[in-house]
């Protein structure tokens, strides 16, 4: 792999004019010494002088080349007391609001009779859910904490967990309709992306056909009088993605959602943009997450480190997530397969919508994607190549496995995807021509333990 190379902001002309290196005792010894030229009135101040700027300068390079980027960490549960219902900063109520159970941070406030930042059941649809803490089980991005398991109760028709993630009262971001401004910003207009870990238990189980395990995530945007409830702008969109059971699975969920409530159609990235001016997770309300409803009971899944953040987190900032929506990958260490998915949110003929994936262990960005080793899929094979396809153009999913050689599982402890579109052809049910030459990126995180190496597969345990 090339080394990631980002374009660099010139900062020549921002160098300072150093103090001279001088003896400025013998000046001052000489009775010759005047007010330095750079203001350097003494040794002390001089080097005082050239480390501020020496700083300064280094801050700047690395803020050019996206070092530092705005992410946040929404949720996790790794405080040593978090087990059960005790979540240290949260209080869990029975009942919280309508009968329903859940937790209620404790900077909490309350505008109109609504109350937020809430965290608790999403009964409906004939679905009953509940949730706690496990404190043995934790996504492999973090060795601390444990994580939320939400699981289904049994006594519904539908058998799909189903948890409010988080409902507040504004925007994560800037732009809040809520005039009490003492709680921090979580996103901003570079926010394109909210990741997390998910897990799934006693689910369909998909191998190229038949029924599909389906996470969906339902949005809610607040601006334009649209907070916190529905209207009168209808801001309730759904983002889907395939996750399997049996192991922890990376999402990461873009601005391009798949529908909007009621408007079964195709919708834009970034929505709310071209409209009302507004960046989709800087107005980001509040989310749901539930599964698709399954045929059998004691379905569930785990949850861990949610976080928002900026693509160019990972070196690339501009990304296809018009063809390639909702990015999902994971690793099943019981027999060493990886499984990577995503939607193709545009309506092309899925004959001619075909998608090549690569993996490294650097970031991946468009410069040096070439670089980058191709991944064989194992399923929906492009024409004997290492393409693979769309199977179905009514639901769009792109899903195969894949495996990876062990060497390069056991000697790092994170590992880069991207997937391109190298459609050739956008004939048929087009709504939108969307082949691109930018790629979609997900990173995956192997699990370590306390000496930085590679736990080995019998250790795993603790991911399943």
């Amino acid at each position: 792999m090339k080394k990631l190379t980002n374009t660099t902001t010139k900062v020549s002309s921002y160098i300072p004019h150093f103090c001279e290196s001088r003896d400025l005792d013998k000046e001052l010894d000489s009775g010759l010494r005047q007010n330095d030229k750079d203001g350097c009135n003494s040794k002390f101040h001089c080097r005082t002088r050239n480390l501020f700027f020496l700083i300064l300068l280094t801050f700047m390079l690395l803020y050019s080349n996206n070092v530092f980027s705005k992410t946040y960490t929404l949720l996790d549960w790794n405080a040593p007391e978090a087990n059960g219902t005790n979540w240290p900063g949260w209080t869990h109520y029975e009942p919280l609001k309508y009968d329903n159970t859940g937790w209620e941070r404790n900077d909490s406030k309350s505008v109109s009779g609504k109350i937020g930042p809430i965290m608790w059941e999403k009964n409906d649809y004939n679905n009953f859910s509940n949730a706690t803490i496990l404190t043995d089980k934790r996504a492999p991005s973090t060795s601390e904490g444990g994580c939320l398991k939400v699981y289904d109760l049994g006594n519904g028709k539908t058998y799909q967990p189903s948890w409010w993630l988080w409902q507040s009262l504004r925007g994560f971001g800037h732009l809040s309709e809520v005039s009490d401004r003492d709680w921090e910003d979580k996103a901003d207009t570079s926010t394109d992306r909210m990741s997390m870990y998910v897990k799934l238990g006693n689910t369909f189980d998909f191998n190229g056909t038949g029924d599909v395990p389906v996470l969906e995530m339902g949005t809610y945007l607040c601006h334009n009088g649209s907070c916190p409830d529905e209207g009168p702008v209808n801001n309730h969109f759904y983002h889907k993605a395939i996750v399997n059971p049996g192991a922890w699975v990376h999402i990461s969920w873009d601005t391009h959602p798949k529908h909007l409530r009621g408007v079964n159609e195709y919708q834009d990235n970034e929505p709310r943009l071209e409209e009302y001016g507004v960046h989709y997770y800087d107005v980001f309300k509040s989310f749901y997450l539930q599964l698709q409803e399954q045929d059998t009971p004691d379905t569930y899944y785990l949850l861990d480190e949610i976080k928002l953040r900026s693509s160019s987190d990972l070196g690339e900032p501009n990304q296809n997530v018009e063809s390639i929506c909702s990015m999902s990958v994971g690793y099943w260490s019981q027999d060493d397969h990886w499984e990577i998915a995503f939607r193709d949110n545009t309506v092309r003929d899925e004959h001619s919508r075909k998608y090549e994936i690569r993996y490294s262990t650097e970031p991946i960005t468009n410069e040096n994607y070439d670089d980058a080793t191709i991944v064989q899929p194992e399923d929906h094979v492009w024409e004997d190549s290492h393409y693979t396809y769309i199977w179905d153009r009514w639901t769009h999913w792109v899903w195969t496995r894949f495996y990876l050689p062990d060497n390069v599982e056991k000697n790092n402890d994170k590992l880069y995807f991207a997937a391109k579109d190298v459609s050739t052809s956008s004939d048929g049910w087009k709504m939108k021509d969307s082949s691109s030459q930018n790629i979609h990126v997900i990173t995956y995180n192997l699990r370590l333990d306390e000496n930085n190496s590679l736990l080995p597969p019998e250790q795993l345990e603790i991911l399943k």
